[in-house]
């Protein structure tokens, strides 16, 4: 018993966590935020994150599609993430329905946890938007594909704008007011 026990322990121990790929939606608060409120009409950005990676598994090159509603949603921008120094854009795609985004690292291959890209989106339309990973591939050296454990969406709920909540109370008021004077 006490030898299955040892051999329990050293397997567990050689056992390689895999990375997650996660959309984090509020990059300003700490921790991966899987839901966000924004204001329709304003601009925001999100973050395509990823960790941690195991230095047996390191990553060396990426690709993903980030899929979310045209009517609420436009991606404006890609911003190239710390986590692959030095990486060459392959494909950056920002044609809706998805964001098509490659990446291939000219330096070493990269473990640890960081920011893959950062993308610009603009608030559309009031609703519910889930951003949602695809395609997702994660390449170490010579192309070898490196697995990964999950991948985590992100849920935002576009409100309309505040100043036109108030300008519409605010007709609603002054049509109110004219049926009393009638």
């Amino acid at each position: 018993m006490v030898v299955l026990s040892i051999a329990v322990l050293l397997l567990s121990e050689a056992v390689v966590a895999l990375p997650i790929v996660a959309v984090d939606a509020d990059p300003g608060m700490p921790g991966i935020q899987a839901t966000r409120t924004v204001a329709a009409g304003s601009s925001f950005t999100v973050d395509l994150v990823i960790g941690p990676v195991a230095l047996s598994e390191a990553i060396s090159g990426w690709e993903l599609d980030l899929h979310m509603d045209p009517t609420r949603l436009l991606a404006t921008g890609v911003t190239n993430g710390a986590f692959l120094p030095g990486a060459i854009d392959l494909e950056t795609d920002l044609l809706p329905p998805d964001v098509n985004l490659a990446r291939l690292a000219v330096s070493t291959p990269v473990s640890g946890a960081g920011v893959l890209a950062t993308i610009d989106l603009d608030a559309l339309a009031p609703g519910v938007v889930v951003l949602d990973l695809r395609n997702v591939v994660l390449s170490g050296p010579g192309g070898v594909l490196v697995g990964f454990a999950d991948l985590e969406s992100a849920t935002l709920t576009l409100v309309p704008e505040p100043g036109s909540t108030v300008l519409a109370l605010a007709g609603l008021a002054a049509v109110a007011s004219l049926r009393r004077t009638r």
